[in-house]
């Protein structure tokens, strides 16, 4: 842009430029964008006209006029023509590497019968060879009018000759085929592990193919790694994919074997976004077992993932009364208090963050009783320990969250999905789902993320569940006084999210001296309805003030193959 342009489209004589109180050594200018709406999360300046980018770092927010020292020096200068710049989003939950490995594995979220179901998987296996595991997937046997579990013998036909494990949607539910069955040893005696169900026909005793959480490992744990270049390619996939959502920075539950292969991908430039690595522990021994990992020290996880219960969508949500639609169950427990109190404490001791899976309102009190006793017993400032989803909460438990000091890390888009089944389940409880505006006033930190690839990676959804709690093509509000304002959603978004990853003092705010990390948006949804939401479009992505993702210039990157938000 001429320079002479940028004077008189900012409207600043040049004697402001070249007046004895300007400062003597002006830094480096990377980047300024001006006239448009900016966001900053500032509590002391939320808005802004004009921001300066330097050395990785924001130098200037504030007015068109404020900004024009730094013009002088800019490398670049970006004209918003009204669009809305914010801090880029930090997803506080999600599984990178496979959500990387589900761009391109079979698809079966959209999926609206059995039959479907099989048609979808059919083709997908006819691409593969002989011996090749299918994995992934997805499914939701909500979307299909049976409301039934699939069983194995849908698809033994067409992959006797493939093993096959698929997801469903909450990661806590899967489908083996037989062949998968075979392979693990899993037989109508096989008892159930502690913690999961392998589910079995009623008439026959033979399993059905479905296995609920633990049960899951059984296969799993014969799955053939995926080779060196294959998690890279993951991996790298996820990168390009996430920013060009405006996503800038992550925190994954990680495999250990990975963290060496990530930590090299970040020096070298090959892996883009601010990442968070953390790692999970099943037992007490499995933690000590962490301890003893090879691991970079600039590079070392501080948050342990830690398993309470299991999901709503697979019934083993850990209640407190049995479910609506099967008396017969309250859920699973992950861990009874005899096994969880001595895991959190020896965590808590290890100076380690706890991320704790909860979902039901009985898991959360278990989780919140065990931290407070590891706090009571050894007291720790500012441990800043989270839980994870906090989907069902009861009203005495609310409290004990600010009490406690802990975090709600939670996925609104889970909402989205959950909303057609979810009172189903629930009945009356369902006024203790989702709770996210009442733990807001009882002064918790909310942390936003997504789960992917068990539900869509784009921030666009989980600000829409947040901000409507409506179904995407409209409708009835579910639980309206949960509702956050846009600007609270955004916040959970990017200063929640720093918070709960402890870089809340240089992330999610674009003030002076912190990290250059931006979205921009094609238009300002401040002043928009929130269907708007799900239309607007990332057109720039920025780390550490460098333009990572240009929508006007770079194809975009692989996507999740089904429909956007915006087509919905």
């Amino acid at each position: 842009m001429n320079f002479a342009k940028i004077l008189a489209l900012v409207a600043i004589p040049l004697f402001f430029f070249l007046g004895a109180g300007a400062p003597q050594e002006e830094p480096v200018v990377d980047l300024i964008f001006y006239n448009g709406t900016i966001f900053t999360g500032n509590r002391s300046q939320p808005w802004a006209k004009a921001i300066a980018i330097g050395g990785g770092r924001v130098l200037y927010a504030g007015s068109t006029r404020g900004v024009a020292p730094f013009l002088k020096r800019a490398n670049r200068v970006v004209n918003l023509k009204g669009r809305l710049l914010l801090p880029g989003f930090n997803d506080s939950h999600l599984h990178l590497r496979d959500g990387g490995f589900s761009l391109t594995s079979v698809n079966l979220r959209g999926a609206r019968s059995e039959k479907e179901f099989a048609r979808i998987l059919e083709a997908f296996v006819k691409t593969l060879p002989q011996g090749k595991w299918v994995l992934q997937g997805q499914w939701d046997h909500e979307k299909w009018p049976s409301k039934s579990y699939p069983n194995r013998s849908a698809i033994d036909g067409f992959t006797e000759k493939n093993p096959v494990l698929l997801d469903r949607v909450d990661g806590h539910m899967a489908l083996a085929n037989s062949l998968a069955l075979q392979l693990a040893g899993i037989t109508a005696s096989t008892p159930n592990p502690q913690g999961g169900e392998i589910v079995k026909d009623p008439l026959t005793g033979e399993p059905t193919g479905i296995l609920k959480d633990q049960a899951i490992t059984l296969v799993s744990r014969i799955i053939p790694p995926p080779t060196l270049q294959e998690r890279r390619e993951a991996f790298k996939a996820a990168a390009l994919y996430a920013v060009s959502l405006g996503i800038t920075s992550v925190q994954d539950i990680t495999a250990t074997e990975d963290l060496p292969l990530l930590e090299e991908m970040n020096r070298t430039g090959d892996f883009p976004l601010r990442f968070n690595p953390w790692l999970r522990a099943t037992s007490l021994e499995h933690y000590r077992q962490l301890l003893f990992s090879p691991m970079k020290e600039d590079f070392k996880p501080h948050t342990i993932k830690i398993f309470v219960d299991g999901s709503l969508g697979a019934r083993t949500a850990l209640l407190f009364s049995p479910y609506k639609d099967a008396p017969s169950t309250s859920g699973l427990a992950i861990h009874e208090e005899n096994t969880l109190n001595p895991l959190v404490e020896a965590i808590h001791r290890g100076g380690f963050q706890i991320a704790a899976h909860a979902i039901g309102d009985r898991a959360n009190r278990m989780i919140l009783d065990a931290i407070e006793r590891a706090q009571t017993l050894f007291p720790r400032p500012d441990s800043r320990h989270r839980i994870e989803h906090a989907q069902i909460l009861r009203n005495e438990e609310l409290h004990r969250f600010q009490k406690l000091g802990v975090v709600a890390s939670v996925q609104p888009v889970h909402l989205l999905e959950d909303m057609p089944w979810a009172e189903k389940r629930l009945g009356a409880r369902i006024s203790h789902g989702y709770r996210y505006n009442s733990l807001r006033r009882s002064g918790v930190v909310l942390a936003f993320g997504t789960d992917w690839p068990f539900a869509p990676l784009d921030p666009r959804e989980g600000l829409y569940a947040a901000v409507a709690r409506c179904p995407r093509r409209g409708g009835n509000s579910w639980s309206p006084s949960e509702r956050l304002n846009l600007q609270q959603a955004v916040e959970a978004y990017t200063q929640g999210s720093a918070y709960a990853d402890f870089q809340k003092d240089r992330r999610g705010t674009l003030a002076p001296g912190y990290d250059a990390d931006i979205v921009v948006l094609d238009r300002n949804l401040f002043l928009l309805p929130p269907s708007e939401i799900l239309k607007a479009r990332v057109d720039f992505t920025i780390i550490q003030g460098r333009i990572v993702y240009d929508r006007l210039i770079q194809a975009p990157p692989a996507k999740e193959r089904h429909p956007a938000p915006s087509a919905k």
